[in-house]
């Protein structure tokens, strides 16, 4: 197995966290999408979109 210096070890750590998090403020907003959806059909007994 190759061995990788500190520095890249650092990078490819930064490049997973800035993807990771990236994908965590997009799940984040689906499912604030989809609970403003339930929230309006709990209210209204109908989905408004």
């Amino acid at each position: 197995m190759p061995t990788t210096d500190r520095a890249q070890q650092r990078r490819n750590f930064e490049e997973f966290e800035d993807s990771h998090d990236e994908k965590v403020m997009e799940n984040r907003a689906r499912l604030m999408q989809r609970q403003a959806i339930i929230g309006s059909t709990l209210t209204n007994g109908r989905v408004d979109e």
